[in-house]
């Protein structure tokens, strides 16, 4: 039983964090799935807000609809989606980390939305793309999944890593949007974000 719970519990405490410009629907990260709940709240750092870094939670429409009120299509025509991927013990036990690879390769994505992820903190990926021991950067077009540049060993928990790889998509991929998505392990307010097999003991706030 606390085998059981040991495992399970990290999982259940998974997250998905979004930060976007101009507003989107909602993206949770539960063990690695993501899964779009139009009913959560979150909160946006608006253009007027970014430079006194003062964080608004936005207020739905009349109708309560969140989805409408957090996706504006018509000012917003490109999206650049990053997924910060810590492959953790979720990938080297089970290969969870590919299996979702995987899923965005097979996605079908319109030319206006760019798919950049960063790989690593796992010391064995199930795939022949990612190098273990490494954090490497890459895009999802067409179905294929290009490597972008090789970080070597990057401490995937260090909020510079995580910056500096937020720096690079919206200065490679710029669009009217951003989404960021954080993928692994979660405690919350407790323990914080991610967990890397390489840099032990340390992780996000």
């Amino acid at each position: 039983m606390k085998r059981f719970l040991s495992r399970v519990l990290p999982l259940l405490l998974s997250f998905g964090l979004i930060l976007n410009c101009t507003g989107c629907s909602t993206v949770l990260v539960l063990a690695g799935k993501t899964r779009e709940n139009s009913e959560a709240s979150s909160s946006v750092i608006s253009e007027s807000s970014a430079s006194s870094g003062v964080i608004s939670t936005p207020v739905p429409t009349e109708d309560g609809d969140l989805r409408a009120f957090y996706t504006d299509v018509a000012n917003a025509e490109s999206v650049t989606v990053m997924v910060y991927m810590i492959g953790s013990d979720l990938e080297s036990e089970d290969g969870s980390a590919t299996d979702d690879l995987l899923e965005m390769a097979d996605a079908a994505l319109s030319e206006n939305v760019h798919l950049v992820l960063q790989t690593g903190g796992t010391e064995t990926w199930w795939n022949d793309v990612c190098t273990d021991d490494e954090s490497e950067r890459f895009v999802i077009e067409n179905g294929d999944m290009t490597l972008l540049q090789s970080l070597g060993s990057m401490n995937m928990t260090d909020a510079d890593t995580l910056s500096d790889f937020i720096r690079f998509s919206a200065e490679s991929y710029p669009a009217d949007r951003y989404e960021l998505i954080l993928w692994d392990h979660g405690g919350g307010t407790m323990t914080g974000f991610g967990y890397d097999e390489l840099y032990e003991d340390t992780s996000l706030t």
